[in-house]
């Protein structure tokens, strides 16, 4: 469904090294109303973001590129970020909810337990992302799909 469609942008090649690079995305003018804004412009830089990307070019810093994620993968890291705590959220609220039921404020607690649950979860993900990160794996990373060599004519794979 989703596996057609894709999201590109373009940017800088700031590093390449073993089919990977890092690109720098500059701010563009539909980013200050973007309601994804806080999760992918780090916080103190309002006008680039780095994304570390597949490089099947071998690019060299200074290169621009265009690179694209499929929406398929949007879909699944969108399910990992959104959906599958909300329910758990929810599973906990449903679960913790009679055996609280005879305490004083139970609903608070089973919502409170619920939100503590949902962090870990958060926790889990910000973790294993982290050891994921250090692999050589770049099976979700969006790909570099066009390059125009600092200084030379425009290649395009598509």
């Amino acid at each position: 469904m989703f596996s057609s469609e894709r999201i590109t942008e373009r940017g800088i090649v700031v590093r390449s090294e073993n089919g990977k690079a890092e690109v720098a995305i500059l701010a563009q003018e539909n980013c200050k109303t973007c309601s994804a804004k806080p999760y992918c412009v780090p916080a103190g830089n309002e006008k680039v973001n780095y994304v570390n990307v597949k490089d099947p070019f071998s690019t060299s810093p200074g290169d621009e590129v265009t690179l694209a994620i499929t929406g398929n993968t949007l879909m699944k890291m969108s399910m990992v970020f959104y959906g599958i705590p909300l329910i758990i959220l929810i599973a906990v609220i449903l679960v913790m909810g009679p055996l609280f039921s005879g305490i004083k404020q139970g609903e608070a607690y089973s919502v409170m337990t619920g939100l503590a649950v949902m962090m870990l979860y958060y926790a889990g993900i910000y973790f294993l992302g982290k050891s994921l990160g250090k692999s050589n794996s770049p099976k979700n990373l969006p790909e570099i799909i066009s390059v125009k060599k600092f200084n030379q004519p425009h290649y395009n794979i598509l």
